[in-house]
């Protein structure tokens, strides 16, 4: 993970023009990307004024950047954040509306009165989908003895026994397979600029 030199993190915190255009020409990308997640809904718009806001917010929050995580992970982070602040505003715009699902005889006419549970939180949706996203990925690299694992225990919920009548392995084995499949799950994860450090930070504290 990349850090930023205290050359041009001093650079940086003291206002420095020259130093803002390379460090946000240097993210630019990441912030474009993050903006425009399809979960969002974001018009196109709606994206570019979220990212000037990121980019404003990065210019107030850099002050207290001290290199205690990578840049990737602290730029996003604010992405998100500035994101979800984007998107509970729509909310409360709208009424708290809830977006209709097909097939529930709710006529188009009658969606102003859906109203959302106040309860709902689109901090724990968006997290909860971006990391659904990641272990479907994640799944996919694994070999086929893992993928097969994982899926009978967590989302099947076969029991350990179940599992090993039908793989024909000892229940031990099962218990094994699992730990170091979860494992491997954890290293690949671990390489997201995201969420690599939330995890290393768990693993550190288990």
């Amino acid at each position: 993970m990349s850090q930023i030199e205290a050359e041009e993190l001093s650079r940086l915190q003291a206002g420095d023009s020259t130093a803002w255009d390379a460090f946000f020409a240097r993210f630019n990308e990441l912030i474009t990307a993050v903006v425009s997640w399809s979960k969002w809904r974001f018009s196109p718009p709606t994206r570019e004024d979220v990212a000037q806001g990121i980019r404003l917010a990065l210019f107030k929050a850099i002050k207290s950047f001290h290199n205690e995580s990578s840049v990737e992970y602290y730029v996003k982070r604010i992405c998100i954040n500035r994101c979800i602040d984007e998107v509970r505003r729509q909310i409360r715009t709208r009424q708290l509306l809830v977006p209709l699902a097909g097939g529930r005889g709710v006529r188009p006419e009658d969606e102003t009165f859906q109203m959302a549970d106040r309860s709902q939180d689109p901090l724990r949706d968006v997290i909860n989908a971006e990391i659904a996203s990641q272990v479907k990925r994640v799944l996919g690299e694994l070999d086929e003895l893992c993928r097969t694992a994982i899926l009978r225990f967590y989302f099947a919920q076969q029991s350990y026994k179940q599992i090993a009548k039908d793989l024909n392995i000892s229940i031990n084995t099962v218990g094994s397979r699992l730990a170091k499949c979860l494992e491997k799950m954890r290293i690949i994860m671990g390489a997201d600029a995201f969420f690599g450090e939330d995890l290393a930070r768990s693993h550190d504290r288990c």
